[in-house]
């Protein structure tokens, strides 16, 4: 008798285990869809992770932060235009992650724009991020001037509960919002948006590594990844698989 309750013991701690690191691997952050601009000519915009390919409707490919990136010219209308997909439109947290360098912070300017129901831009010359929820667009703006021909580092959570928004890996803004995204339908943008196309809400500057990942990563998570970047951009993933965080931070 003695035995088999050892043996149950056993047996029981083992499934926890289990069962704990499962959890603990569901919730981390997994990469599914990135896009690194790094082509250098034509007008195919590459996902490397998933099969959301992007078309390059006017702009040029110039040297940027990592590689080459995009420099839109705002005056000639120019963006980048990824269809819409289920995998983009999680109805769980996500993180957004985009570098940017603007030659003006003038006026409204879309740097990503997922259909106007997740979205990062400037405005009045600062940072902001909103999500469509409710038929609504609730803001969380950030605090830090954008300055001109600088590079920044941006990034936007949300976990359902809390909007927020990072600047060079330091939180910039946050909105509680609890709920979930609703979704309209439409394309993915970086440099302009697609509920507006008439309004010149277009980027002037150059627009590099943008990337999506399920889950709201903390800020200790968004710090390291603007301060090793280069352990994100060697990842290639294989056959477009998505590649979760443990295999980033660990390198």
């Amino acid at each position: 008798m003695t035995k088999r309750i050892f043996l149950f013991i056993l047996l029981f701690f083992a499934f926890t285990a289990l069962i704990n690191i499962n959890t603990v691997e569901s919730q981390e952050p997994q990469l599914i869809a990135r896009w690194p601009m790094d082509e250098n000519s034509g007008d195919l915009i590459q996902d490397v992770v998933s099969d959301n390919d992007g078309e390059l409707l006017g702009g040029k490919w110039v040297p940027a932060k990592f590689g080459s990136g995009i420099q839109f010219d705002k005056s000639k209308r120019q963006y980048v235009n990824i269809p819409k997909a289920p995998e983009l439109e999680p109805d769980t947290p996500l993180t957004v992650m985009v570098w940017v360098n603007v030659d003006s912070a003038a006026g409204r300017q879309e740097v990503f724009c997922y259909g106007d129901s997740y979205v990062i831009l400037i405005n009045h010359g600062v940072f902001k991020t909103y999500i469509h929820q409710g038929g609504a667009f609730p803001r969380a703006p950030g605090d830090t001037p954008v300055e001109v021909n600088r590079w920044y580092f941006l990034a936007m959570t949300y976990d359902l509960e809390d909007l927020k928004l990072y600047v060079n890996g330091e939180l910039d803004g946050e909105a509680k919002l609890p709920g979930s995204i609703d979704y309209l339908g439409l394309d993915l943008r970086f440099g302009n948006n697609p509920a507006a196309p008439a309004e010149a809400w277009e980027i002037t500057g150059i627009v590099d590594e943008v990337e999506i990942w399920t889950t709201a990563m903390t800020e200790e998570q968004i710090m390291q990844a603007y301060q090793n970047p280069l352990a994100f951009l060697a990842v290639k993933p294989a056959g477009k698989t998505a590649v979760k965080w443990g295999d980033l931070k660990n390198r």
